[in-house]
């Protein structure tokens, strides 16, 4: 593979990146704390925190004492230089937060969802962006990052994939970024649910101890989001995790994929739900507290779907953990945590893999801290992550300007829309 420079703006905007997620990540630091971290000079950190304090990202939170000379300045993230929206859709709600740079949640926003076809739900997504982007008492008007969205599904370049999401009809191709982008006029960027729920996790959650984890989402189907080193992995085509897909019972049930006997025919909320209401009218009407409230008055039905979904699990868990060297593997999701507690008491014992053949320090199993809340503050982090590190991600070129005011952090990053690659 041919190698491609880098010309003098790009290396000055690259470092700006470097310098502010040192300091947002690990602060509050000195300068030369930094230079040790990112590998630049004592100078250029001086002069690029000096650009980063002028806009209003960082601050100085004090002096040290005890040491030589002039005490070193330490600088931290100033929560109120820039804000971002995460918004989860699944089938009952859209679930909104509005979140500080520094990661605290500000205010959030939940509202019903009726049908699920585009022209029917996208009103909704945009109502609860705009109620958040339009806090009151809060300087977020020219301090919007931008927009994160997840919906369940396989998306690429901000469309969904191959077929519809479970329980999203009409979905299929529909270019959900673009259309969201130009209608609001702000940074918008799109993700399925489980790789954000992983993402919010690692930030907030469990996943802040562990730097190698799979995140099992349960929503209506399953999703799994992937943490390699720390960071989201997404293969080559933004398709990694697909474990709904992954055959667990060869020539089973049927599956929109086209093969038999995916997990997601098995082990998904869906699955539950047609185990619990076989006849379609009754399908319509199915809900989480139906299914949960069966389960806990023994019916018949829900408890054979359960001991079926630990099973199918448990051949999927044994794959992924000879498959990958993993700290744990987190469940989590908007699942009603009774249902989750009944399917991971159900999963012991697990099968044998190689993660049996050294010492564990901890569960192979951990359940998520963040449960329902976890895909929002997941998405919230989308904007943040592709104004810092553009380079990950393909470029989406859009003529949109924010309505809400251009962040000064766009003259220090790049407007993340242009297309620019660090």
């Amino acid at each position: 593979m041919a190698l491609s420079g880098i010309n003098l703006e790009h290396a000055k905007t690259r470092n700006r990146r470097v310098v502010f997620e040192a300091i947002r990540r690990h602060g509050p630091l000195s300068r030369a704390d930094v230079a040790r971290l990112t590998g630049l000079t004592t100078q250029t950190v001086s002069n690029i925190s000096a650009e980063l304090g002028k806009v209003g990202l960082i601050r100085a939170s004090g002096k040290r004492s005890g040491g030589r000379g002039q005490p070193p300045l330490d600088f931290e993230v100033d929560p109120s230089g820039g804000y971002s929206i995460g918004v989860h859709v699944d089938q009952e709600h859209v679930s909104g937060v509005l979140v500080d740079i520094a990661g605290q949640p500000v205010r959030d926003v939940r509202l019903p969802v009726g049908r699920q076809e585009p022209e029917a739900l996208l009103p909704v997504i945009e109502r609860a962006i705009a109620d958040l982007a339009g806090t009151p008492a809060l300087p977020v008007s020219g301090k919007l990052w931008g927009a994160g969205v997840v919906m369940p599904g396989i998306f690429h370049s901000g469309r969904l994939g191959r077929g519809d999401a479970v329980g999203l009809a009409g979905w299929s191709s529909y270019p959900v970024e673009q259309t969201l982008t130009e209608r609001l006029r702000m940074p918008i960027f799109v993700e399925n649910d489980a790789t954000t729920a992983a993402i919010g996790e690692r930030l907030y959650g469990v996943g802040r101890a562990m730097r190698n984890f799979l995140f099992i989402f349960f929503g209506l189907g399953i999703g799994c989001g992937i943490i390699i080193e720390g960071e989201p992995y997404r293969g080559s085509h933004g398709l990694a995790g697909e474990l709904a897909h992954v055959i667990v019972s060869p020539g089973g049930r049927p599956c929109p994929c086209g093969n038999r006997g995916c997990l997601e025919r098995y082990a998904s909320i869906y699955s539950g739900y047609e185990a619990l209401f076989p006849a379609p009218n009754e399908l319509a009407a199915a809900t989480m507290d139906k299914l949960q409230a069966a389960i806990e008055s023994g019916n018949p039905q829900a408890l054979r779907w359960l001991e079926d979904a630990a099973y199918y699990l448990r051949i999927a868990i044994a794959g992924i953990e000879n498959m990958f060297d993993l700290d744990a593997l987190v469940m989590g999701g908007p699942i009603a945590e009774p249902i989750l507690d009944a399917l991971i008491l159900r999963l012991e014992p697990l099968l044998p893999s190689v993660n049996g053949i050294l010492p564990r320090q901890g569960e192979r199993i951990v359940k998520s801290q963040l449960l329902s809340d976890g895909p929002a503050l997941g998405a919230s982090a989308l904007p943040v992550s592709n104004m810092l590190f553009t380079g990950q991600n393909a470029p989406r070129p859009s003529e949109a300007l924010p309505d809400y005011g251009v962040p000064s952090a766009y003259l220090l990053f790049g407007n993340p829309l242009d297309g620019f690659s660090a």
